[in-house]
Parts: structure tokens; sequence; C-alpha cells
């Protein structure tokens, strides 16, 4: 079962329309090893804060060109 912050993190992610391939370019990391961490498969240290950090920059970035 994918973790609490797991799916809020998706949830955002859905509603800013931002794909796990903008997040994983964002991050620096592979569209699989997101997918990973996503589904709960990993839980790297730091990965909520991490995750989180770089959806809300993603958002702001939607935010500051529309």
């Amino acid at each position: 079962m994918p973790a609490q912050w797991t799916a809020e993190l998706i949830s955002k992610m859905h509603a800013h329309r931002i794909t796990q391939l903008a997040l994983a370019q964002k991050l620096g990391y592979t569209p699989q090893y997101v997918s990973t961490v996503l589904n709960s498969k990993r839980d790297p240290a730091g990965a909520e804060q991490k995750f989180n950090s770089a959806v809300d920059s993603l958002i702001e970035q939607q935010n500051s060109t529309t």
C-alpha cells in the first residue's frame, strides 16, 4: 500500500497536471525510479521532502509562466 505522503503528492501532481516524467527531470532521476518511490516500492531517506519540494517548484514555475 502506498504511503500517505505519496498519495497526497500524486493527487497534487494530478491537480496541477505534473507528470512523473517532469518530476523525474526536475529531480534528476529516471522516471522508473520516481515510479518506484511513488508506488512505495522504495523509501529512500529524505524522499518525502525532496519530492514535495520538487513538485512545489514545478507548480511555482507553472504559475510564473501564466
